[in-house]
């Protein structure tokens, strides 16, 4: 999936780090908000 024009420990530690910094705080708010139960809990896990 890693093109050769692309450098790729730029694209590989940029975005994870990024997107799951921003996905967790989301989830948290999310989970703060919304009660959900066990069923939704863990689909989102294995959204993140």
């Amino acid at each position: 999936m890693v093109r050769k024009g692309l450098k790729p420990n730029h694209t590989k530690e940029k975005s994870p780090k990024y997107l799951k910094k921003e996905q967790v705080c989301l989830f948290f708010l999310f989970l703060k908000t919304e009660k959900i139960n066990l069923n939704q809990y863990e689909m989102t896990l294995f959204m993140i």
